[in-house]
């Protein structure tokens, strides 16, 4: 049996029709999925190209496959079923869970406000920016939107002035609980500011 493509699967071919479509300003295009020629309302609006490539059924398709096939999910679900059959597992879960809540409310906490914070910043000579506020002590480029903790809660850290600094967002989130000299050697040095 032979098993033909149809004329529209070749990506040059299907790029082609659409433009076409739009010259002659025909609302349809080819999917560059399933390769059927559809309505424009069949496909989602692009802000940058004006429509996206593949239609809404095509991506809604692909999402639910996708998200049944996550490596994530599959770990999840491979450990709820270990937590609900291994006592063992079950308890050392518990204690691992234990401790960091023990370690996050045993931090030492300093009561102090956003305005003291700010002042002990510019003592410590961290950069301003002129339009206010501090650039971010990670990257030097963002404007920093957080007060980080340097030595993160989860590993001792105190929630004092002395262990804050201004992180942008995306510093921030990615740090999450590492140590702050090996994240900026690995992260921000060897890579450029702002990397992912």
């Amino acid at each position: 049996m032979d098993k033909r493509l149809p004329p529209l699967a070749d990506k040059a071919t299907r790029l082609a029709r659409n433009r076409r479509f739009r010259a002659l300003g025909i609302p349809y295009k080819a999917c560059g999925r399933c390769f059927a020629v559809k309505p424009l309302s069949a496909f989602k609006r692009h802000t940058r190209y004006g429509h996206q490539s593949w239609c809404k059924a095509c991506q809604r398709e692909t999402k639910s496959t996708y998200s049944k096939e996550t490596e994530y999910t599959k770990r999840n679900t491979k450990r709820r079923e270990r937590f609900a059959t291994d006592p063992e597992f079950r308890e050392g879960e518990g204690k691992r869970v234990k401790e960091y809540r023990a370690r996050r409310v045993a931090a030492t906490i300093e009561d102090f406000t956003t305005a003291d914070l700010h002042a002990l910043w510019l003592e410590e000579g961290f950069l301003t920016l002129v339009t206010g506020g501090f650039l971010c002590v990670y990257c030097g480029r963002e404007k920093a939107q957080h007060d980080d903790h340097i030595q993160p809660l989860s590993k001792g850290g105190e929630h004092s002035r002395a262990n804050l600094a201004p992180a942008c967002a995306r510093c921030n989130g990615r740090k999450w609980a590492k140590d702050p000299v090996e994240w900026v050697a690995t992260h921000v040095l060897t890579r450029g500011p702002n990397v992912t």
